[in-house]
């Protein structure tokens, strides 16, 4: 039960940390003066990336004994979001 429950609040704060991207990019498209068009294209590309990346990872964890995943994905996320105002332009 305990791994069951730290697999479903890793995938709680994956999705979180995700679906922030669309709350932050006005944020983002004042401080970098980007284009309506722009923003759209990072959330776009932010969409289609994560529709193509996460059924290959799926058959892929699948196929072969994938157990790090999991920790290095929530890692991966945590530490790219969290940079993401640090990015000076």
């Amino acid at each position: 039960m305990p791994v069951m429950a730290l697999a479903v609040m890793s995938h709680t704060v994956v999705d979180a940390a995700v679906n922030i991207l669309p709350v932050i990019l006005p944020l983002l498209a004042d401080r970098f003066q980007l284009s309506y068009g722009q923003v759209g294209v990072a959330a776009a590309l932010m969409s289609l990336s994560s529709s193509i990346i996460q059924p290959i990872l799926g058959w892929f964890a699948d196929r072969w004994r994938t157990a790090w995943f999991i920790p290095v994905g929530i890692a991966w996320t945590g530490i790219f979001m969290g940079c993401v105002g640090l990015v000076p332009n």
